[in-house]
């Protein structure tokens, strides 16, 4: 150990050391993991900075060691610091981090967390997806049939979801949450049970922001049904906004997802009364509006307090739209009065809203959601008709022919995983155990310490 007791010793035997693809356990590898923190804070005996003597494509274990101290100590150059994580990120070797997979998960921390004490979250976002996509994108084993990548899931994937989401810039995750993830191993990329739930809830909240509820929907199912001993406040958080969502984009209350386990299937009815009632109330008939408007006063608290807020009164708003649609099956000229009525658009002591209900109609003809014309005219008649016809020319022809060519290779290649997952000795192990008709589980939640409920 005297060789690595101060950072000239480190450095000379950074320089020396390698093999770290192969995970060969040697002497160096060993004295270097091993090396004191104060030792890595130290710059050379004549003054220079180690970073800048090491290249991350060469030396990347050595130059994650540094980082990884820099990260986890009150740092003043925090733009320094930054940079030399940001060059790291765009240069350094994957496959040197197979075996030291924690380190890599260290500095993705340290990052987020040096982001957070300034205030600024947006600083951590820009590394951690270039580290995400650099890291996850691994190239096939000379074993397999084709070519191409193997997408993998990492630890860093859901702490990426997480700082777009405090940076407010949640379109900056899009590419990776689009990116199908054909593989998982935890212990090449240091993941955990945690991992793979927050990746999928916070994904989900993404694109729920960006309004792509389809895809938050696929997200939170995943996270919901995802196998496990016990439920998992994520799952119950996941399930609420699942319900929410399922009421603005389905019109309905959906199920628990399909193989969800017993015991998350019980947390979810104990934790998520509140909303199965309000979503409910939001699909009653119009003569009900008085149930609604008392399921949402009595759980508008706890609507803030878990950050559906929003959804809620999406879910409200999306009442009033299905009114609007409904009536476009019974007229087909209806002024804008009976719009307000229909909907219950009153202004006190005035009568219809009528204004309010032009607004809507308005919006909803932006959106596509109807097919009308407006008629100031005449009364503010609104005549609804049948939506056009726009799929008639050549370009669609051949972007159909695009999208069905990536439909086979993606059935292609659910086929070639199926197969894989179906002789799988740890897959056939799991499940023997598994599934929603299980005993013995407890519908208790368990602690996730990487989940702030009280923050998201």
């Amino acid at each position: 150990m005297d060789s690595v007791g101060n950072m000239d010793g480190f450095l000379r035997m950074a320089l020396e050391t390698e093999n770290w693809k192969t995970g060969k356990n040697d002497a160096g590898q060993t004295e270097l993991l091993q090396t004191k923190h104060d030792v890595l804070l130290q710059p050379t005996s004549d003054g220079r900075d180690p970073l800048s003597l090491l290249n991350p494509s060469l030396h990347t274990v050595p130059c994650l060691l540094l980082l990884n101290a820099r990260l986890s100590a009150s740092h003043s150059n925090l733009r320094n610091l930054f940079q030399h994580a940001t060059t790291f990120v765009t240069r350094f070797r994957p496959d040197d981090l197979q075996h030291v997979a924690s380190l890599m998960t260290a500095f993705a921390e340290g990052v987020a967390n040096q982001a957070e004490r300034a205030r600024n979250p947006i600083l951590a976002v820009g590394i951690l997806k270039i580290a995400c996509e650099r890291w996850s994108h691994v190239k096939e084993q000379s074993d397999r049939s084709g070519s191409g990548s193997a997408v993998q899931l990492t630890s860093i994937h859901a702490l990426l979801c997480k700082m777009c989401l405090l940076a407010r810039t949640p379109r900056a995750a899009l590419d990776i949450l689009l990116t199908p993830i054909t593989e998982i191993q935890p212990a090449n990329y240091d993941l955990q049970y945690q991992h793979y739930l927050l990746y999928h809830y916070y994904g989900g909240m993404i694109f729920a922001q960006l309004k792509k509820f389809d895809q938050a929907l696929d997200f939170w199912s995943l996270c919901i049904s995802a196998p496990g001993p016990n439920a998992s406040a994520i799952q119950v958080e996941a399930y609420r906004k699942y319900l929410l969502v399922g009421v603005v984009l389905r019109n309905r209350v959906l199920p628990i997802p399909a193989h969800t386990g017993a015991a998350t299937v019980r947390a979810c009815n104990k934790h998520a009364v509140a909303y199965r009632k309000f979503a409910e109330a939001c699909l009653s008939p119009m003569a009900a509006g008085g149930r609604l408007e008392t399921e949402y006063n009595s759980n508008e608290r706890a609507f803030a307090d878990h950050r559906n807020a929003g959804l809620a009164v999406q879910c409200l708003q999306s009442r009033t739209r299905r009114i609007v649609q409904g009536l476009t099956e019974t007229y087909s000229t209806i002024s804008l009065t009976d719009v307000a009525r229909a909907c219950d658009m009153v202004v006190q002591g005035f009568g219809p809203d009528v204004a309010r209900a032009e607004d809507l109609v308005c919006r909803m003809i932006g959106e596509g959601q109807v097919h009308a014309k407006i008629d100031f005219r005449d009364d503010q008649m609104v005549a609804f008709h049948d939506p056009p016809e726009r799929y008639v020319d050549g370009d669609t022809a051949r972007l159909l022919d695009v999208e069905i060519a990536k439909a086979m290779k993606l059935s292609a290649e659910i086929v070639t995983m199926e197969r894989g997952i179906a002789t799988s000795k740890d897959f056939a192990s799991r499940s023997g155990g598994g599934g929603s008709g299980g005993s013995g589980m407890s519908s208790s939640i368990i602690d996730d310490e990487m989940f702030d409920g009280a923050g998201w």
